[in-house]
């Protein structure tokens, strides 16, 4: 592979029943360890707390956080399309993906959803207030 830089990535699990890592190395440069993390499982009285309509002024887009047989669902209220069919999958606290569509919610002081942040490719941080 011709490369403008020298990248080496190690993957190891050589201790049972610990996560796995992966060190990424760019040149010598120090190496960058990156610990396997697993999704959260939330119950559905904690997702909940998501439902609900967010609109963004920047895209005079509103969409709605439905929840439906224990899932989270990202509907598009002006129409919805097939790609709404999917649910949206827990990643981190507080973040979630659906068909490449990172969510991130941000809560106010009061530990309440105020917002979240979509991330798609090369669309950054849009927010989405909540109504």
């Amino acid at each position: 592979m011709n490369a403008p830089a020298d990248i080496n990535i190690i993957f190891d699990n050589a201790e049972p029943g610990k996560s796995l890592l992966m060190c990424v190395q760019i040149e010598t440069g120090k190496p960058m360890v990156f610990e396997a993390i697993s999704p959260p499982v939330l119950a559905p009285a904690q997702l909940a707390e998501y439902v609900g309509d967010y609109y963004s002024d920047e895209l005079q887009t509103l969409y709605r956080i439905a929840l439906e047989d224990g899932k989270l669902f990202l509907r598009l209220t002006q129409k919805d399309t097939e790609w709404t069919k999917k649910s949206l999958q827990p990643s981190l606290k507080d973040a979630f993906n659906v068909r490449g569509i990172r969510l991130s919610f941000v809560c106010d002081g009061q530990s309440k959803i105020s917002y979240f942040a979509m991330n798609a490719g090369r669309v950054k941080n849009i927010r989405f207030l909540r109504r």
